[in-house]
């Protein structure tokens, strides 16, 4: 095995990241010459490349999905699901590599908004409004075309490790008409931004880690982020979940749900369970109605209660592997 000094591995590291910079660019170019049919011809061909060869992570996705519903699906029906959900993500990829090509506007040609008067009904309230969405469908095309029905959107926006990719990913955000708060000042901005009665938007369907509150998803508990409900019971700003699907043909349906208001008046903890408990259950019912739309490639139940943990870790990979 090589050893490389700490220069020489920055080195390799730097020059890794242009490779894919390149690439990435280059691929992105190359669509945008296509029509839309063409490169989401291209997206879901991306998505057989990643099932059938790479196999990225396919054997946590296949066995996420056994765990969440059991008998109801054959071996090939959860196969094609499986498959289906990486065509779904690579055309998620190529839409939003897309931005910088289409206006606003055409974006949301491509987009039937369901319910938008929960988008209205908490707007009035002028305390801000958090959007809480998951990882399903294209959640940043539903971004951008918020704009559309009530005002512009600022994200939190992580750091990917290729500052070049991260570069282009924020570009790709501002080309869609979002602003962005860097996850460092996360806390600070969103604050600010609600309390100006601006418009926040929030991912929160990963595993929360230790520091997470644990909820029955698809009936195991799952480590929750608690920041989005604790930044609108802090501000009294109104909940509303966002999803989005692709109904194919480039075309999409965001749905919208009712909003949910903080009640300041309870204790803040037995709050915020209330309303990530209610994100969970409608994120659930949307994924088992369309569950080749979600991200089932992550690790969703990759933290475990303390109790469960406290097996020996043999046990706990056969109980669950690949969560």
């Amino acid at each position: 095995m090589a050893h490389y000094t700490a220069s020489q591995e920055r080195s390799r590291r730097r020059a890794k990241h242009y490779v894919e910079y390149g690439l990435l660019r280059g691929l992105l170019f190359f669509l945008s010459l296509l029509p839309l049919g063409g490169a989401l011809w291209i997206g879901r061909r991306l998505g057989d490349f990643g099932f059938d060869v790479l196999r990225k992570r396919r054997d946590v996705a296949l066995a996420n999905l056994r765990r969440a519903f059991g008998e109801r699906y054959s071996p090939r029906e959860y196969t094609r699901i499986a498959r289906s959900c990486y065509r779904n993500f690579a055309m998620t990829f190529v839409e939003f590599g897309l931005f910088g090509k289409h206006s606003v506007a055409q974006l949301g040609e491509r987009m039937h908004i369901a319910h938008r008067e929960a988008v209205a009904e908490a707007g009035a309230a002028r305390k801000g409004i958090l959007f809480l969405t998951a990882h399903v469908g294209n959640w940043e095309l539903m971004g951008a075309c918020m704009a559309l029905i009530d005002r512009p959107l600022t994200v939190v926006s992580g750091d990917q490790k290729n500052l070049l990719v991260d570069g282009l990913v924020k570009r790709l955000r501002k080309a869609g008409g979002m602003q962005i708060i860097p996850i460092g000042s996360s806390l600070r901005g969103v604050m600010k931004t609600l309390r100006q009665d601006g418009r926040v938007a929030l991912v929160a369907d990963q595993d929360g880690g230790r520091d997470g509150i644990f909820l029955d998803f698809f009936g195991r508990p799952a480590s929750t982020y608690a920041g989005p409900a604790r930044f609108a019971y802090r501000t009294g700003a109104p909940i509303v979940i966002g999803l989005d699907r692709h109904t194919g043909g480039g075309a999409h349906e965001a749905r919208f749900y009712p909003p949910i208001f903080p009640d300041r008046s309870r204790p803040e903890e037995e709050e915020i369970r209330r309303i990530l408990t209610e994100y969970t259950r409608i994120l659930e019912d949307f994924v088992r109605e369309y569950p080749d739309q979600w991200f089932w490639m992550h690790r969703r139940w990759k933290t475990r209660p303390e109790a469960e943990d406290d097996r020996p870790l043999a046990a706990r990979r056969r109980s669950h592997p690949g969560c």
